[in-house]
């Protein structure tokens, strides 16, 4: 069920508004065209991963998307999508690459190639490790069930060719395209069955976290 659904970032509506009223001659004008395909491509990859999340069953999960909440040391942390269950919560990222994309875990950096152009990025695996974290910190400091938590990192563009080294684990199984997503999550699902909360404790969680990121906002 989802209990957040996503809405058209404001600063995505904003670019849209300023670049078509901004003169071309304008030397703020390629800044803002390169902003806002940047920040549409994201908001694409983040509605391809929401597509697949309506196949799961709504009886098992309670879905919170585009989130912002208050983690360590005061530091904000936000979460694409954020998945409730009896017995584990489960963070997604999603990113809209094109192109192949290697994963190097000795440089904790992730490289782009599109024809003959490469960009490096930091890894997300890291960044999502780091959510994680504020996740952690922030479910302890409400005094809710520590649950076994885990992620996801989908990849919206089914043509991307993911590569990683055969020693970097966590890349090979935690980096997906984003339509075998709901396989992943049924199978993690199925490994996860000890610990459980109930549905009313799973509803507090979600309120308070719906509280916490509205009045951010």
């Amino acid at each position: 069920m989802i209990v957040k659904p996503r809405k058209k970032p404001v600063r995505l509506l904003k670019l849209v508004v300023l670049k078509g009223r901004l003169p071309v001659r304008h030397s703020k004008h390629p800044f803002v065209i390169s902003e806002h395909s940047l920040k549409e491509a994201g908001y694409r990859g983040e509605k391809a991963l929401d597509y697949q999340l309506d196949y799961l069953p709504e009886k098992d999960f309670l879905i919170l998307q585009d989130l912002r909440l208050p983690g360590v040391l005061g530091r904000f942390f936000q979460i694409d999508s954020l998945l409730l269950n009896p017995h584990f919560f489960l963070l997604l990222e999603a990113k809209n690459y094109a192109g192949t994309v290697t994963f190097v875990p000795e440089f904790n950096q992730l490289i782009q190639r599109k024809g003959d152009l490469e960009k490096g990025y930091k890894d997300p695996i890291i960044q999502v490790k780091k959510q994680q974290e504020h996740l952690h910190y922030w479910l302890a400091k409400h005094q809710f069930p520590a649950l076994p938590t885990s992620f996801f990192i989908t990849i919206s563009n089914p043509h991307t060719i993911i590569k990683a080294p055969p020693a970097y684990k966590e890349a090979l199984e935690k980096v997906v395209h984003a339509e075998v997503l709901t396989d992943k999550i049924t199978q993690f699902k199925n490994y996860n069955p000890a610990n459980r909360v109930s549905l009313s404790r799973l509803e507090t969680v979600a309120q308070q976290i719906l509280y916490d990121s509205n009045i951010l906002q």
